[in-house]
């Protein structure tokens, strides 16, 4: 699939939604629900108001604007121009995140956030030393990704041979090409020169999977079994790193 079209694949229509926990200001949040509210409140646990954050695959621009009406200084990017809709009030560049994009208008900044994006890309460890470039020494970097971790994930695995959100229909729908571990995550932040701060996951696995029984049995002695901790088997998985 066109790397731009499958980027742009789940961009909304253009008309302003409802709003929920899935959209601010009418701007849709293409992120598990709860999810961009969840990283605005980390991101102001670890960064003054005043900071210059860069919001990476901006998409509608639900999560930037969220970002600016906290007091943040706030530059956004994404691959299509077209997904973005406030032009007009925040800085915005078009970028593929699988190239070189550290040269971005406003940098370096005080922290990055990547939510909902690092699946959708070709080469995750290039990302990681990219966004390295990108910050000021003590900036802050904050990764989301689906949690292969999560018990549902795993039982998905064993029963289909895939990971949670990484089907064949949701790499041609939503264009979910590479599923990472936290192990995976920890290494190539590691590897650019990041410090690990913290490590977490968000959203109930077992929400997709309500009326699938023999799925959440499966899932349910996984999770028995498994010694990970408790805050990492949730479905999104959530990495905030620091450059020394």
């Amino acid at each position: 699939m066109d790397k731009q079209l499958r980027l742009a694949r789940f961009v909304d229509s253009g008309q302003d939604t409802p709003e929920d926990e899935n959209s601010y200001k009418g701007l849709r949040s293409y992120a598990r629900s709860g999810l961009h509210a969840f990283i605005a409140e980390l991101l102001v646990s670890v960064c003054p108001r005043d900071s210059k954050v860069l919001d990476v695959a901006a998409g509608s621009g639900a999560f930037s604007a969220r970002c600016r009406d906290l007091g943040f200084q706030v530059t956004a990017c994404d691959a299509v121009a077209d997904n973005f809709k406030l032009c007009d009030t925040i800085p915005f560049m078009v970028c593929d995140l699988d190239v070189t994009f550290s040269h971005i208008d406003g940098a370096p900044f005080d922290a990055v956030a990547a939510i909902e994006i690092i699946e959708h890309l070709e080469n995750p460890w290039h990302f990681f030393r990219q966004c390295f470039e990108l910050l000021r020494p003590g900036g802050i970097l904050i990764v989301t990704t689906p949690n292969n971790g999560s018990p549902v994930s795993k039982a998905l695995l064993c029963r289909f041979n895939h990971f949670q959100w990484f089907s064949e229909d949701e790499r041609r729908v939503h264009g979910h090409i590479t599923p990472l571990s936290a192990w995976q995550i920890k290494q190539s932040a590691s590897e650019a020169g990041f410090q690990l701060t913290d490590l977490r996951s968000f959203g109930d696995p077992y929400d997709g999977v309500r009326n699938w029984w023999r799925l959440r049995v499966l899932a349910h002695l996984i999770e028995f079994l498994d010694l990970a901790p408790a805050k990492l088997k949730g479905e999104i998985l959530i990495g905030t790193f620091a450059k020394p």
